[in-house]
């Protein structure tokens, strides 16, 4: 099955058990929502399916490869993984489009540069390549940190609370963008939110 699957993966940080026996299956071209409080697991789930933590019970399987089990660890680089975090974690030195094709490193600088330009297109902020992070609104960091995430084409997107940032009026027009976005892209994702609202409004 292209996409993600975790089997029965459980967890725990000392003595406090945070994950017990999860399993989550996300086919390409959906999107799936971990939602619940602060504190419920959703975090770990979604840093061991990046592959930021070890895996300590059960399997993981990213388009059909094993990328962690108790005695695989496959590294974050390796898995064909996008991320996106509360923060955006843009580069505040970087330009826009150097922010998006610092993933496509592999790539030769013009066919980088011409992707980043392409998935800037998608999200509508191709008139600010040549700006800096600190230059945008947040809404508009947000398109170019999933404008970075997607420039790769991953196999997985993992999203931690990706609108968390933004007021309530730029959360709804933005979430909007961003699903259209994602659907068009066909790639599997996993999204972390503790808001019902916006689960349900996102998710498959």
């Amino acid at each position: 099955m292209k996409g993600l699957h975790i089997v029965g993966v459980s967890h725990a940080y000392g003595e406090n058990k945070v994950l017990d026996n999860a399993s989550l299956m996300t086919p390409a071209g959906e999107l799936v929502c971990l939602l619940g409080p602060s504190g419920s697991g959703k975090t770990t789930l979604l840093r061991l399916a990046a592959g930021l933590e070890r895996l300590q019970q059960g399997k993981i399987v990213i388009d059909d490869k094993i990328v962690a089990d108790p005695e695989v660890h496959v590294p974050p680089d390796h898995r064909g993984i996008g991320l996106m975090f509360q923060d955006y974690a843009l580069f505040p030195h970087l330009s826009v489009i150097d922010n998006v094709t610092f993933g496509l490193h592999r790539m030769p600088k013009p066919k980088a540069e011409h992707r980043a330009m392409e998935m800037l297109g998608q999200v509508e902020m191709t008139k600010y390549a040549q700006s800096h992070p600190h230059m945008l609104s947040g809404g508009q960091q947000q398109r170019v940190a999933l404008a970075r995430a997607l420039a790769p084409e991953p196999k997985l997107l993992l999203l931690d609370e990706p609108f968390s940032g933004l007021d309530t009026n730029m959360r709804l027009h933005i979430r909007e963008e961003t699903l259209t976005v994602l659907k068009a892209s066909g790639v599997a994702t996993v999204m972390v939110t503790h808001d019902p609202e916006e689960a349900m409004f996102m998710a498959d």
